[in-house]
């Protein structure tokens, strides 16, 4: 695994999907295995929640754990669908490493660094999508909206965080 200076902020996308080489892979289980292997080597272990559990659902990255929770439908999920939530997750392992645990935690803690901080795991989701020859047409929006309802960014109106910076941000990928 390739080592992140703190000053070169722009990595915090993710050093290894910089790189143009996962992008070309064009099969589910290639896509997962690469990106499992990438969660290792950052010294994280993954677990399924139960069903029950707090935010079931939903998958989780704890930083201080050094664990990525997945939601307790995982395994019925599509490979496609678990390569790109797995990207995802892996380029917040990449801004905690960039950033440091406490400093990723508070900025994950306000609205806008949250925001931040999505939006460029939502852009490797996208662009793993894309990859993967999905139709990511429709992410944007959705990706845009569902920040609101979960977030809720006080720094914008509702219109202007789906229409605005959200997609721009997610539509220039």
């Amino acid at each position: 695994m390739r080592t992140i200076k703190k000053s070169d902020k722009i990595e915090a996308l993710s050093p290894k999907f910089r790189d143009p080489f996962v992008f070309t892979l064009r099969a589910p289980s290639a896509m997962l295995a690469y990106v499992e292997d990438e969660i290792r080597d950052a010294g994280f272990t993954t677990h399924i929640k139960r069903k029950g559990a707090f935010k079931d659902t939903l998958t989780t990255t704890l930083p201080l754990a050094r664990q990525l929770w997945l939601a307790c439908d995982w395994e019925a999920k599509p490979l496609a669908a678990q390569a790109i939530v797995k990207a995802h997750e892996l380029v917040h392992m990449n801004q905690e490493r960039v950033l440091g645990t406490g400093a990723y935690i508070a900025q994950y803690a306000n609205a806008r660094g949250r925001w931040v901080l999505e939006m460029q795991a939502y852009a490797v989701s996208i662009l793993a999508g894309r990859a993967l020859g999905l139709d990511m047409s429709g992410e944007p929006k959705r990706v845009a909206a569902s920040m609101w309802n979960k977030y809720g960014p006080w720094f914008l109106f509702r219109e202007k965080a789906i229409t605005g910076p959200t997609m721009a941000v997610l539509g220039a990928v």
